[in-house]
């Protein structure tokens, strides 16, 4: 019978979540501004708040407006207190989470989030760096290094890939002409090669 019950409890409060995800995601697509779309994501935040909920709003909140990406991190930081020295664990999970919802608003992301949060700057470091090492080693697999792609070891950092020069042939046989020798007639004109026919010494003089 608790069996039962804790399933059903479950699924209700599953749909529940759908329901008030759906309900978020509509109301931040009306929104007028960024300003207004970052307090609807806020609203019943504060430094209570389970880290769950707080990435699982996020997530929502930047798949629905994702042009609000600076604005919304700026104010989940700013509603929950993860800018506070304390709350390591918090800032990574709203990092990470805006990151991996959003991963073509990096850039954005991570310069707002270090605003909001410098005392969190080396911990928002470090999960960039983990993020994307994460995400080059799917890409790439266990034999990425073998095909000659290199691994991504820190973000905007790289090892040298060692590759092959292969000297392209061409189908036809290439020859090496002589340059033109050009003759110096007896008047002292240039004649080019085949037009000058040298003056016999027998000829008769026609003095």
């Amino acid at each position: 019978m608790k069996k039962v019950i804790l399933t059903t409890s479950i699924a209700a409060l599953g749909l529940a979540l759908q329901a008030s995800a759906a309900d978020l995601t509509e109301k931040l697509i009306d929104a007028k501004s960024c300003k207004a779309a970052s307090q609807l994501v806020t609203t019943g935040m504060n430094v209570s708040s389970e880290v769950a909920t707080v990435t699982a709003t996020l997530e929502v909140a930047l798949k629905a407006k994702a042009s609000c990406a600076c604005e919304t991190v700026t104010a989940v930081i700013e509603a929950t207190g993860a800018d506070a020295k304390d709350k390591k664990a918090l800032i990574e999970a709203i990092f990470e989470t805006a990151i991996t919802a959003l991963p073509e608003e990096t850039a954005a992301i991570t310069e707002c989030a270090v605003a909001a949060a410098p005392a969190h700057a080396s911990t928002i470091e470090k999960v960039l760096n983990k993020v994307f090492a994460g995400q080059d080693n799917d890409y790439l697999g266990e034999s990425g290094s073998e095909k000659g792609y290199s691994k991504q070891e820190s973000y905007g950092k790289s090892e040298p890939v060692e590759t092959e020069e292969v000297a392209e042939e061409s189908e036809y046989p290439v020859y090496s002409l002589p340059a033109p020798v050009y003759l110096i007639a007896p008047s002292g004109g240039i004649v080019p090669p085949g037009e000058f026919s040298p003056v016999s010494p027998s000829s008769p003089s026609k003095d």
